[in-house]
């Protein structure tokens, strides 16, 4: 199967423009990342303000964490990212395995 990276890349080159498509991909690549930080990085806020709303982290229930968090069961790599900031930023530390073992308790 043809990736869509070679099928625009030949389109390019076909076309004759100037940019170098490898360089434009790259270029988009760092610009949807940095619009992937961003958004994590606001999520992560509100997660936290929602999360201080009803009080100490270490006294809210799991179902309260797991309402707030709303974990997206389809992107797992990106939940854990989530809850780990959120940590972070309420400054509640335990070890990695613990942080693991909440977050898959609260899923």
């Amino acid at each position: 199967m043809v990736s869509v990276f070679a099928i625009v890349k030949e389109y390019f080159e076909n076309n004759g423009f100037d940019a170098l498509f490898d360089e434009l991909y790259e270029e988009a690549k760092q610009l949807m990342e940095a619009v992937q930080k961003d958004a994590t990085a606001e999520r992560t806020d509100k997660v936290v303000h929602e999360l201080e709303s009803y009080g100490p982290y270490q006294y809210l229930k799991a179902s309260v964490k797991a309402a707030v968090f709303k974990f997206d069961v389809s992107g797992i790599s990106g939940n854990l990212k989530l809850f780990i900031n959120v940590l972070d930023k309420l400054g509640v530390r335990m070890e990695k395995n613990k942080n693991i073992r909440r977050y898959t308790m609260s899923r």
